[in-house]
């Protein structure tokens, strides 16, 4: 029997993307497939009208706003309990082809010491362009190098290989390395615990790897745009990468990050004064500011300081 996979998509206030995504994985040719939404205490009726047009699917309803990766941890605890294989994690703006399960688990299978795996992620708007591919960690102002954006899906993106991350628009995880590696830090909330949790996972011996058989298409920051909220993307990124420095950096780490985040600030900053954008380069040196600090504000006031206006109902 093939091993059974549990998808789980985090969503928040997804009514215009959450169906389409929904019906994407209704299509999967994977038979040992079950799906849960996790909602994120929306405020529209995108969890309602899935559980009306798919009854099959099971809503895991939060009270609160945990993010992508308290959202996904909650999700994960019953993919455990429930003694799934894996676990397929989503965003709500993302669409898979039908084949494209079977691939990463045929991927996963192949190779026992791999924990996360990734397909090539295309863009929905331009599907013969990769959204990205993999991530290289360099430990610079942001930590990660992104490959593969807008680029064609040729060369080296079209060879599967283990990588130093990936992205958490689409992951496979391997259920039974989790007890070991842990869950998503639910302090970094969105951005960066991706990459942090493919760290982590590659410390303890286990594999990160890109599988361009495999292909889903994003259709790109729905959550972020809905609300608004350039601003907080900005500060979230800035402030989680201190917090990845915090529990991976070494002395050198740090040195080339603290040089990195000087001259960054001091290029933004004048690029910043010049177009009249100063609000977002404060978002910047205020989520460096608060890493270093430690400090981690609740969601409704980071939506409140750094969001544009209010999502939708």
């Amino acid at each position: 029997m093939p091993p059974r996979v549990l998808a789980l998509i985090v969503n928040w206030n997804g009514a215009e993307v959450l169906e389409k995504t929904v019906r994407s994985l209704k299509e999967s040719d994977y038979p040992q497939l079950q799906i849960t939404v996790v909602d994120n205490a929306s405020a529209d009726a995108s969890a309602d009208e899935v559980q009306s047009r798919y009854p099959e699917v099971r809503v895991l309803r939060l009270a609160e706003n945990r993010g992508f990766a308290g959202g996904h941890n909650a999700g994960l605890a019953l993919a455990l309990a429930e003694g799934f294989d894996y676990a397929l994690l989503l965003n709500n703006d993302v669409l898979l082809e039908r084949e494209a399960l079977t691939r990463l688990v045929d991927c996963a299978e192949v190779g026992p010491r791999a924990a996360v795996l990734a397909p090539a992620l295309r863009c929905a708007d331009s599907p013969a362009l990769l959204d990205s591919a993999w991530g290289q960690i360099l430990y610079h102002h942001v930590i990660v190098r992104t490959l593969g954006v807008r680029q064609q899906p040729a060369g080296r993106y079209r060879k599967e290989r283990a990588v130093d991350c990936v992205f958490g628009a689409v992951l496979l995880l391997r259920c039974r390395t989790l007890p070991e590696t842990g869950l998503l830090d639910e302090r970094f909330w969105m951005f960066l615990e991706e990459v942090e949790f493919c760290r982590r996972v590659r410390r303890f011996g286990y594999q990160v790897r890109y599988c361009p058989a495999a292909r889903a298409y994003h259709l790109g920051g729905h959550s972020i745009r809905r609300a608004g909220a350039d601003r907080l993307k900005l500060y979230l990124v800035r402030r989680n990468s201190v917090l990845f420095l915090r529990r991976h950096g070494r002395p050198w780490h740090w040195a080339f990050f603290l040089l990195c985040v000087a001259l960054s600030l001091g290029a933004s900053l004048l690029a910043c004064a010049a177009g009249g954008r100063l609000p977002f380069w404060q978002a910047r040196w205020e989520g460096y500011r608060d890493g270093f600090l430690g400090r981690l504000l609740p969601p409704d006031l980071l939506f409140g300081k750094y969001a544009a206006r209010k999502a939708d109902p």
